[in-house]
């Protein structure tokens, strides 16, 4: 099996994915609406604005305000997903898609990991989610998750092995699972991660959000500067002929600027 993203960079896209289609759940357990129709809200939103007079007479009603910015933007997001769901398609002719839009596309899209994975284009599919995803997200003015991401927990309670995914704030230093209440120390989890992505090889958007989940924050602009200052040296190129980078190189890059 040929996969063009590592698995970190998957579960990325399809959380991007699955937060765009599908909000948490309520008390009920029934799922809310994601930032797609968020955004939707956005675009007709009544914000206060005071009532207009038009001659003599006086208005009592709040005009409805609309939001470009936001028609602009949820044009975009339909047309994204509608491409990347058509091409996901194409190379599995073998799934049949029933929904009708394309926040159920990108619900659908979502159940299907591995497969987004081997795409050819999976890199940039996962560039332009999260990039669409995180856009969305300060449209509707939804604060950006800055936890660090620290893996499944891992843990075995009576042989059943616990997957509930554990997030560390930036001050923590233990965390506790949520489901099992194992506890971990942040630190240790961190290394362990960074220790499986080391010798990944990825683009610098790739680089830069797997690095930032894993509490190591640098910006795709960061890692292109180093390549040009010879800091990192890129690997090769994937097809679309981004260059590629070993993440453990742009990792001790970035620890260095630390340190200095």
């Amino acid at each position: 099996m040929d996969l063009r993203l590592c698995a970190m960079c998957t579960g990325e896209l399809c959380r991007c994915l699955r937060d765009l289609a599908v909000g948490p759940e309520d008390a009920t357990g029934t799922p809310m609406p994601g930032l797609l129709a968020d955004l939707e809200d956005t675009i007709t939103r009544q914000d206060a604005v005071a009532p207009v007079s038009v001659g003599a007479g006086k208005s009592t009603e709040t005009p409805l305000v609309f939001n470009n910015a936001a028609s602009d933007l949820a044009w975009e997001a339909r047309d994204t997903i509608t491409a990347w769901a058509k091409d996901f398609i194409r190379a599995n002719q073998h799934l049949r898609f029933d929904g009708t839009n394309h926040i159920e596309a990108a619900q659908w899209l979502s159940r299907f990991p591995s497969l987004l994975a081997q795409l050819d284009d999976a890199d940039a599919m996962h560039s332009e989610i999260r990039d669409l995803h995180g856009r969305v997200q300060r449209m509707v003015d939804i604060p950006e998750d800055t936890r660090a991401y620290l893996g499944r927990c891992g843990s075995r309670i009576n042989e059943v092995l616990c997957t509930e995914e554990l997030y560390a704030r930036r001050k923590d230093s233990t965390v506790y699972c949520r489901t099992c209440a194992s506890e971990w120390d942040v630190d240790g989890r961190r290394r362990w991660l960074l220790s499986q992505v080391d010798s990944q090889v990825c683009t610098a958007p790739q680089a830069s959000a797997l690095l930032s989940r894993l509490g190591v924050p640098v910006s795709e602009k960061d890692i292109q500067d180093m390549g040009k200052r010879g800091e990192i040296a890129a690997t090769g190129q994937n097809p679309r002929r981004q260059r590629l980078y070993r993440v453990g190189d742009v990792m001790d890059a970035v620890l260095r600027v630390e340190a200095a």
